[in-house]
């Protein structure tokens, strides 16, 4: 007598199932909830490389965040053992915008730090043929700044 080949395939799959029944669950891991994390919201549009500076000078570099993202990075002990405190520093990946630099912040084991990245004035000046005005334009605004922004260019 020949067994329909679905039934060999239900036999496999109930014993590895019932294998398993009396494994131990794994928890988190301990040294993981630990760790001192970084937690980087980027309100710039310029997307930024983001830096870990100690307070003794050395400077490392943790990663990227895109402008209007958040980025979360782990910090490893080696990074932050003996340090007082520590800032952080945003740099433009495109050289559009500025650098910035945070408060010092403390340290300490299992912590997430929390730090935003203020919005940047990005200046785009839109030549006209002729005398017309040249028109300073901010994220999130579509007309110019004030009467004081515009300028007079010549073509």
């Amino acid at each position: 007598m020949v067994m329909p080949p679905r039934i060999p395939l239900l036999l496999l799959l109930l014993s590895a199932t019932c294998g398993r029944g009396n494994a131990p669950v794994a928890g988190p891991d301990p040294a993981a909830t630990e760790q001192t994390r970084a937690r980087i919201a980027n309100r710039a549009s310029v997307d930024m490389d983001v830096y870990l500076v100690r307070n003794d000078g050395q400077r490392i570099r943790l990663g990227f965040v895109a402008g209007g993202e958040t980025s979360t990075f782990a910090l490893p002990a080696t990074l932050t053992v003996g340090a007082m405190s520590i800032r952080f520093e945003a740099r433009p990946v495109r050289r559009s915008g500025q650098t910035v630099v945070s408060e010092p912040f403390g340290v300490s084991q299992g912590e997430e730090i929390t730090w935003s990245i203020p919005p940047q004035l990005v200046v785009l000046v839109m030549p006209r043929a002729g005398l017309e005005p040249a028109r300073v334009y901010s994220q999130g605004i579509s007309g110019p700044l004030d009467n004081r922004d515009t300028a007079t260019r010549r073509a």
